[in-house]
């Protein structure tokens, strides 16, 4: 299972994605992999993984890699936006086949 350190998160509307911001920090991701987000001890909220890019923050002279999670809804976008998601924390990847 791969392991991705989260600093940030940022939507675009235009493209129904939600991004997670970071750095891999173990193992491979790919388009299609599901990233595991824990709520509590028994329940986690999944998303699979759309897209991969780089993101430039030419402000801090940095770049990252940024996990596209694509939304249905401004329902399911607000869930992901309250699930405060950054300051380093570690989520975990599920590798798909």
């Amino acid at each position: 299972m791969a392991e991705f350190r989260a600093d940030e998160t940022f939507t675009l509307k235009a493209r129904n994605q939600f991004y997670v911001c970071g750095e891999i920090t173990e193992g491979k991701i790919k388009a299609g992999d599901i990233l595991l987000l824990p709520c509590n001890s028994d329940l986690s909220m999944e998303g699979k993984i759309s897209s991969i890019e780089m993101m430039d923050r030419i402000e801090k002279k940095e770049a990252k890699v940024a996990l596209g999670i694509e939304y249905e809804s401004d329902e399911e976008k607000e869930m992901w936006e309250m699930m405060n998601i950054g300051d380093g924390e570690i989520l975990k990847i599920k590798e798909t086949k």
